[in-house]
């Protein structure tokens, strides 16, 4: 009880994202919350929505007009990576392993849409002849030698899509003395924009 008014955390539960926004596709299927109950004496019984995560920026970059959301080297929520190590600090900032297969799933907003990708890679000494390629829910938007410039991709293709699946292939993989990770590329930056 605080000043007379009981506060009860009741559960933590699981709404689908766009119940709670009112966004009409935000691309999120779930996201957790906790369920806060407010009793006051002599009030009428209230119950606030409060959310568990502080990290809103993927939520926010869907409801915004304009801005970027960084998905490689972050580790925001709602972003689905599968094929990537943990991000690791190096002086000169962040860095992400990719495997030889890597994928970064991220929600789309029809109504605000992704329009570009951005990567750039750490110049790491990869294996002979390392080839990259990059889809975008299956289509292939770069197929050859690994760039050593920075990458602009335009996803006006992908606007009435509810997620983008980024995925990144590299073959032949690198190995590293010591390290037993089969290793793809660097990822400097992985990043979304709202514009072109």
């Amino acid at each position: 009880m605080i000043g007379g008014t009981c506060i009860k955390l009741s559960i933590v539960r699981r709404f689908p994202a766009g119940e709670l926004h009112g966004m009409h596709n935000p691309g999120l299927e779930t996201a957790h919350y906790l369920v806060f109950e407010f009793h006051a004496p002599g009030r009428s019984d209230g119950t606030k929505i409060g959310h568990l995560i502080s990290d809103r920026s993927t939520y926010d970059f869907l409801e915004a007009k304009s801005g970027e959301l960084e998905i490689g080297v972050s580790g925001h929520p709602g972003i689905d990576i599968d094929g990537a190590s943990p991000i690791e600090i190096v002086p000169s900032g962040r860095l992400r392993w990719t495997s030889g297969d890597a994928h970064f799933r991220v929600p789309n907003s029809p109504d605000a849409p992704a329009r570009k990708l951005t990567m750039s890679l750490w110049p790491m000494p990869l294996s002979p002849g390392a080839q990259l390629q990059l889809l975008i829910n299956g289509w292939v938007v770069f197929d050859g030698p690994v760039p050593s410039e920075p990458l602009a991709i335009s996803l006006n293709r992908f606007v009435r899509e509810k997620h983008l699946t980024i995925e990144l292939k590299t073959t032949p993989i690198t190995r590293y003395p010591r390290d037993p990770r089969d290793l793809g590329v660097a990822l400097k930056q992985l990043r979304l924009g709202k514009s072109d």
